[in-house]
């Protein structure tokens, strides 16, 4: 699903204008990231969770040149879904 799939889907939905639509979505990854960037965790009951996980330096192999690299530390967003959430895609099934 596209964000403008998902802007239409939620106006049809809730019976909104798309353009207001469209706001809302943009002000909440605004507002997901922003905590993302501070290190902090967004819990969302039966949705799931929103936080970084810091990624240790290590060693690897450049694949081309097959020479030793050292691969810097990092920091990434995860989601992990909440239980309900991986029981209703589980069986196929979603209560709205």
């Amino acid at each position: 699903m596209t964000y403008k799939e998902l802007k239409i889907q939620v106006s049809k939905n809730v019976g909104l204008d798309e353009e207001i639509i469209s706001k809302v979505l943009d002000e909440t990854f605004f507002s997901i990231k922003q905590a993302l960037r501070k290190d902090e965790r967004i819990q969302i009951p039966t949705f799931g969770v929103f936080h970084v996980k810091e990624r240790k330096e290590r060693k690897g192999i450049n694949p081309r040149t097959r020479k030793k690299i050292t691969i810097s530390a990092k920091k990434i967003p995860i989601f992990t879904p909440s239980y309900s959430l991986r029981k209703e895609i589980e069986k196929g099934h979603f209560e709205t």
